[in-house]
């Protein structure tokens, strides 16, 4: 593997109405290397993680040669891109991209390493202007009082049935809530348990969807920096004694 930097970004910088951005700011910046050093092996330390280029009359603009993320230690490592239209004027998202390869790459044809939400078309929210309910739009199940063909008021101890006639109704008399029973998602913010220094945490349930996983207030990037598999969380870098994780998702 080469010891020199190898790898080139070059793109155009230009306004909504297409006019080219003179003296605009594309900066990179190195990250997720966690409590180490990042290094290029058998030639040095990074003392500066941070490129910054300018856009030129055309708004064109060349950043590099720098190190692909493929030459870096430890493994894992990517930049975040902000763009500006000046020094004083900067993008509202550090968008993550990875370089496992040498070569030189336009901007405007990477896919950064993270795919975001997609927002709801408009076409989406007919339902709800159709019923004026936002029942449907949340996919949240409408709970009856019929059951096994048989109808009167259904709690969880006590009523017309044994808890072994109703479906999924054991986990609504152990907890005395009925998010189980009526399966409406349950927002939950906690601090997974683990030991520090650590790879491998829990969280108090599995999630079916993950909001949000952060050590020390910074974002992690699934599949970038940890997986997560039911409620088993694993890092790819090992957290230190003085971390903390904190977990925000939905189950």
């Amino acid at each position: 593997m080469s010891t020199s930097p190898q790898v080139t970004l070059t793109g155009k910088l230009f306004d909504s109405g297409g006019n080219a951005v003179v003296g605009g700011t594309v900066t990179l910046t190195l990250v997720n290397y966690g409590s180490n050093l990042p290094l290029v092996t058998g030639t040095g330390i990074f003392a500066a993680t941070t490129l910054q280029t300018s856009s030129a009359s055309d708004g064109t603009f060349s950043l590099g040669p720098f190190f692909g993320n493929y030459q870096i230690a430890p493994s894992g490592t990517y930049y975040t891109l902000t763009v500006s239209q000046n020094q004083y004027t900067t993008s509202n998202i550090d968008t993550p991209y990875q370089f496992n390869n040498s070569g030189t790459f336009d901007l405007s044809t990477l896919t950064p390493v993270v795919s975001y939400a997609t927002p709801i078309a408009v076409s989406e929210l007919s339902t709800v202007a159709v019923t004026g309910s936002f029942t449907d739009l949340l996919n949240i199940p409408t709970l009856t009082n019929t059951v096994f063909g048989r109808h009167g008021t259904v709690t969880a101890h006590t009523g017309d049935y044994s808890i072994g006639q109703i479906s999924g109704a054991a986990t609504v008399a152990s907890t005395g809530s009925y998010n189980d029973l009526l399966n409406i998602p349950v927002f939950t913010a906690e601090t997974p348990s683990g030991s520090y220094p650590g790879t491998v945490y829990t969280l108090a349930h599995s999630a079916t969807t993950m909001l949000g996983l952060f050590l020390n207030g910074m974002l992690l990037y699934p599949s970038i920096d940890y997986t997560l598999v039911g409620s088993t969380l694993t890092l790819m870098n090992a957290t230190s004694g003085t971390d903390l994780l904190h977990a925000v998702y939905i189950r």
